[in-house]
């Protein structure tokens, strides 16, 4: 496997209020999707980190953080 088709989940803070979003992507596509989600936003983004995973781990994340969310996928 190419290491830019490697899935990967991130996960992205918003500064001022704090909220994380955890999203996934390819390692290739990363830096897109992060700049993606600041144009979105008004507040600046920081990503804090990524690990390797499917979107099968995305989801089993979202659940585990599902008391936790605020908005959306905030």
């Amino acid at each position: 496997m190419h290491t830019n088709n490697l899935g990967v989940i991130y996960f992205v803070q918003s500064e001022n209020d704090q909220t994380i979003k955890i999203g996934h992507s390819t390692l290739g596509g990363l830096k897109s999707r992060v700049n993606e989600l600041q144009t979105g936003n008004h507040q600046k983004m920081k990503l804090l980190g990524i690990e390797i995973g499917d979107r099968a781990h995305e989801r089993r994340l979202h659940l585990r953080f599902k008391k936790d969310r605020i908005r959306g996928e905030w």
